[in-house]
């Protein structure tokens, strides 16, 4: 499923009607943006998101979209160069960067975080001193209330 409609992206694109470009080649574009954010993305997330996507992603879908209409419009040698688009195109990527690194996270329309694909190792005993120090042996201790935990878990079962 795609993250907009081409009536999204004409929604920035005024004078780009279906007569200038029609709307399977808007669904072309809307289709390279979604495999861009996609592939940015997929480390971090699962791709492709569930409907209804989170607000940015959707702005981000509909810049990339209209950069890449654009383009097919207009080249750079043009008189009517689309800088804007360009503009629009950088600071999508940027915004992908950003939620790729993690400096961003994802809600979903209820503002919970989307969940990530995490390669982190989870511990059970985070919060834990470890039972074997870097000391020597004669100053090593265990955590007292590691080992009653391990006593408690033991009653519970």
């Amino acid at each position: 499923m795609a993250y907009v409609t081409p009536t999204e992206v004409r929604e920035i694109l005024t004078g780009v009607t279906i007569a200038v470009m029609s709307e399977v080649a808007m669904i072309e574009h809307i289709k390279r943006a979604d495999s861009e954010i996609d592939i940015k993305i997929g480390s971090r997330y699962t791709t492709s998101l569930a409907s209804p996507v989170p607000e940015i992603i959707a702005t981000i879908a509909v810049d990339i979209a209209a950069f890449y209409a654009m383009r097919t419009l207009y080249t750079q040698d043009a008189q009517n160069k689309s800088d804007w688009t360009l503009e629009l195109y950088k600071k999508a990527n940027e915004l992908l960067d950003k939620i790729a690194d993690g400096k961003y996270s994802l809600k979903d329309a209820a503002g919970v975080l989307l969940p990530t694909n995490s390669d982190e190792i989870e511990s059970t005993t985070e919060n834990f001193i470890p039972t074997s120090q870097e000391d020597d042996i004669i100053n090593q201790k265990v955590s007292e209330g590691k080992l009653d935990d391990i006593e408690s878990q033991r009653d519970s079962d």
